[in-house]
């Protein structure tokens, strides 16, 4: 107001933002830099507000060039990041998994058919920074993080989708507890949510008939690669949404052993448009249901009530297609199962899952 003679009213700002959301990243920060590289138009925008602005901290950004530290992989950790048409978002996790990361663990992304033409230019800036930058042909988001995995060096596996942001603490934490037990095959956290809603999600222990009923726990988990590998991988038929549920499902099914850390894994971004829209349509819904019957009716006639099990004259051992299943036991069971996930449904409505 006084340099520039701009009207400015004087207004009490602090009814008007949540402060806890306003994080400072320091002007030196990776987002910060990155943001430089993949925007230098808009730097140098920035950079002459700033001089205007006469800031004593200097440039956001700072002066050097940002590149991506060279790494010579531990073997031990990969972070996988698939896009398709939304790197602008990209960047935002990319330089999350870049903090995390440090000098030691592998970064790979991967262009699931990008055609939008400024998340094209935006995967070119990063690969010339000396971001490994996979592509193929649109296939999904099971098959590009099945790419990933295959290509990835390490043992263990984190998947970040491009809209969200993951936490270093959560990291460290994880790595922490599959080297001290070498049986763990899974390792999550809770989410704090962002752009829509700001509340945190605590996510519950593990419990695997709980986990038939409704899925809690998010796609960014750690996991070892030999569990990918015995679980057949993410199941490419289901484009719609719910894989990463049938993932931990067909694990849990298998026997790993899963571990929930009372800290937040990530930062999840709530807006419109996003695979939670598609996994909550009608259509995503049926098909993952019918997946669920033809690959893991032995589960959900597990976690069905003993009484009912007995009553239809259902026992062990149970198959895994309920085709193999006489009619009627097949009919009530896929009736109790409809009530149940109608009923999760209910309970989902207003939060994320």
């Amino acid at each position: 107001r006084e340099r520039l003679g701009l009207p400015v009213n004087d207004i009490d700002l602090r009814g008007r933002f949540a402060p806890e959301l306003l994080q400072s990243r320091g002007g030196d920060s990776t987002l910060a830099r990155l943001s430089r590289c993949v925007w230098e138009d808009c730097a140098a925008i920035f950079d002459g507000l700033e001089a205007i602005a006469d800031l004593p901290e200097g440039r956001a950004g700072g002066s050097t060039p940002f590149a991506f530290r060279p790494r010579s992989p531990s073997g031990e950790l990969t972070i996988v990041l698939p896009t398709h048409d939304d790197a602008t978002l990209l960047v935002e996790a990319l330089a999350s998994a870049e903090e995390c990361a440090g000098d030691r663990h592998e970064i790979l992304v991967l262009d699931d058919g990008t055609a939008d033409a400024e998340s094209l230019r935006i995967l070119d800036r990063l690969r010339d920074a000396g971001q490994p930058v996979l592509r193929q042909p649109n296939a999904g988001l099971a098959a590009a993080r099945n790419a990933l995995v295959a290509a990835a060096g390490g043992g263990l596996i984190v998947p970040l989708d491009a809209d969200n942001r993951l936490r270093p603490g959560f990291v460290e934490e994880a790595l922490k507890a599959f080297r001290t037990h070498p049986n763990l095959g899974v390792v999550y956290g809770d989410r704090q949510l962002f752009g829509g809603r700001t509340d945190r999600l605590t996510i519950p222990d593990f419990d695997l008939q709980r986990l038939v009923s409704a899925n809690t726990i998010d796609a960014c988990a750690m996991f070892r690669r030999d569990l990918w590998q015995d679980v057949g991988g993410y199941d490419e038929t289901l484009r719609l949404g719910f894989e990463d549920w049938e993932f931990w499902l067909h694990a849990g099914k298998r026997g790993w052993r899963f571990l929930h850390l009372p800290t937040v894994a990530l930062d999840y971004r709530v807006r419109p448009g996003s695979l939670v829209s598609l996994s909550d349509s009608p259509e995503g819904n049926r098909q993952f249901r019918r997946l669920l019957w033809r690959k893991h009716a032995d589960l959900l006639v597990e976690s069905t009530p003993t009484p009912m099990r007995r009553a239809l004259g259902v026992r062990p051992p149970y198959p895994a297609d309920c085709a193999a299943l006489p009619p009627w036991p097949r009919f009530a069971l896929r009736a109790y199962w409809h009530l149940v996930w109608g009923r999760a449904a209910l309970g989902r409505a207003g939060r994320i899952c």
